[in-house]
C-alpha cells in the first residue's frame, strides 16, 4: 500500500504555484473520475481527508513522492520525463 505519512522533512515540495495547481487539479480530476472520495484516498495512503483537500486545492505544497503515492493509490504511475529540444 502506498503511504505518504512519515516522509522525510528534507524532501522538497512542489512550491511553484502553477505546478502545484496542475498537480492538485490532476489529482482531483483523476480521483473524481474514478468515483473515489477524498476520505477514501486518504485512507488508502495513510493520511487524512483535510490533507488531501489541501493538496488538491494547492493550500499545502505536495512533494513529488506524495503525489506519486496518491496516484499509485488510484492505479496510476507518476512518470516525469524530458526530451531534447528540437532544432528549428
Amino acid at each position: 500500500m502506498p503511504c505518504v505519512a512519515g516522509l522525510g522533512e528534507s524532501r522538497s515540495p512542489i512550491t511553484s504555484a502553477p505546478v502545484a495547481s496542475l498537480a492538485g487539479d490532476f489529482l482531483r480530476a483523476t480521483r473524481e473520475r474514478q468515483g473515489v472520495s477524498q476520505e477514501e484516498l486518504a485512507r488508502r495512503v495513510g493520511s487524512h481527508q483535510p490533507q488531501v483537500s489541501a493538496w488538491e486545492t494547492g493550500r499545502k505544497p505536495i512533494q513529488v513522492e506524495q503525489l506519486a503515492a496518491l496516484l499509485e493509490a488510484l492505479g496510476l504511475e507518476l512518470r516525469l520525463g524530458a526530451e531534447p529540444k528540437r532544432s528549428e
